[in-house]
C-alpha cells in the first residue's frame, strides 16, 4: 500500500504548490481528495494485490494464517479487527496472526481499535485521536509509534519484545514480567520499573525519564548504543551483574547522568566504535568491593573523575 500513500503524498504537494503559486488571486482554492476518493484509489489496489478484502481492511492469507497488511487509508472511527477472515479461495476461515494497522495520520479519525487474541504480531502507527490501546497476551511482539495523542497502552503478560516510539502523551508504563526486550523513543515517562528477565533496554531522547527500578537484579547483558540517548533528567544509573558489554553512544546525550553503579566485578568490555562516546558525563562510578584497581586499567572506566568501591 505504500503507492496509495505516494499518491496522497504527492497530491497534497501539488494542492500546497498550487495554493503558494495563486497566492493574492480570487480563485477557489483547491481541495484535497475526499475520503470517498481516497477509499476508491486504495480499494482498486487492495483488490488486486491481496487476497481477502473486508470492511477497510486488506489481507494475505499464508501457510494457513491471514495476515492483515493494509487498511484504508482513511479509515475512522471504533474499528475492531476480526479473530479470522472468510477467503473464497479455499472456502475456509483463517485466523488473523499478523496486524499492520497504519493509515494515513492526516485523513484517519480511528477513535478506538480492536485487538483480537489471535494476533501474535502486530503493528500499529499513525492513529491521529486514539487515546488507549489494550493489546492482548497472545501478542508477543508488537510495535507502535507516531500515535500523537496515545496516553495509555495496555500490555497484558505474554509480550516479549516491544516498542513504542514517538508517542509523546504517554507518560507511565506498565511493563510485563514477561518481557525480554522493549524499546521506547520519545516518550514522556519519569519512572518505570524493569522485569527481573529483562535482556535489552532502550529509551531513546526520553527526556523527562528520571528513574529506571529494578534494572541492578535484570538479566541485562548488553547496553545497547542508544540504551539512554538524549535522556537528558537521568542522574542515576544501576547496570547488573550481568551485563558483559556496553556499547559506543550507550549514554551519549545523558547530561545530569553523574552516578553509575557497575556490580560486575570485571569491567564490561566496550563495543561499536561507529557512535559516539559511551558516556557524556564521567564523574563518579561505584563499583564493588575491592575491584577498583581492575576498573582503572580499562577504559572508558578509567576517565570517570572518582571511581567508589561499594
Amino acid at each position: 500500500m505504500k503507492q496509495i500513500k505516494l499518491l496522497i503524498l504527492m497530491l497534497i504537494g501539488v494542492l500546497v504548490s498550487i495554493n503558494l503559486s495563486s497566492c493574492g488571486s480570487n480563485d477557489d482554492e483547491p481541495q484535497l481528495p475526499s475520503e470517498d476518493e481516497i477509499y476508491k484509489m486504495w480499494l482498486e489496489e487492495a483488490t488486486s494485490e491481496y487476497d481477502v478484502v473486508k470492511d477497510q481492511m486488506a489481507y494475505n492469507i499464508y501457510d494457513g494464517k491471514a495476515m492483515l497488511h493494509s487498511v484504508n487509508p482513511a479509515i475512522s472511527g471504533a474499528i475492531s479487527i476480526p479473530s479470522e477472515v472468510y477467503y473464497e479461495g479455499t472456502g475456509k476461515n483463517y485466523p488473523v496472526t499478523y496486524v499492520e494497522f497504519n493509515p494515513d495520520i492526516t485523513f484517519s479519525k480511528v477513535t478506538s481499535l480492536s485487538i483480537p487474541s489471535s494476533v501474535e504480531d502486530c503493528r500499529i502507527g499513525y492513529l491521529s485521536i486514539t487515546k488507549t490501546l489494550s493489546i492482548p497476551s497472545s501478542v508477543t511482539y508488537l510495535e507502535i509509534y507516531d500515535c500523537p495523542e496515545l496516553t495509555t497502552v495496555s500490555l497484558a503478560e505474554g509480550a516479549d519484545n516491544f516498542g513504542i516510539t514517538n508517542c509523546p502523551n504517554i507518560t507511565s508504563l506498565t511493563i510485563p514480567q514477561s518481557t525480554k526486550q522493549f524499546r521506547l523513543k520519545k516518550l514522556s515517562i519519569k519512572e518505570i520499573t524493569v522485569p527481573t528477565g529483562i535482556e535489552f533496554v532502550e529509551f531513546q531522547e526520553c527526556g523527562k525519564l528520571e528513574k529506571v527500578n529494578n534494572l541492578e537484579n535484570s538479566s541485562l547483558k548488553v547496553l545497547g548504543s542508544r540504551a539512554f540517548y538524549n535522556c537528558t533528567a537521568l542522574k542515576e544509573l544501576y547496570l547488573p551483574k550481568t551485563t558483559s558489554s556496553i556499547t559506543y553512544g550507550c549514554c551519549e546525550g545523558a547530561t545530569s547522568l553523574n552516578k553509575v553503579h557497575c556490580l560486575r566485578t570485571t569491567p564490561p568490555s566496550l563495543k561499536d566504535s561507529k557512535y559516539g562516546e559511551p558516556f557524556s558525563v564521567m564523574d563518579n562510578l561505584y563499583v564493588p568491593k575491592g575491584c577498583k584497581d581492575a576498573y582503572k586499567e580499562v577504559y572508558p572506566w578509567n576517565q570517570f573523575k572518582e571511581i567508589i568501591e561499594e
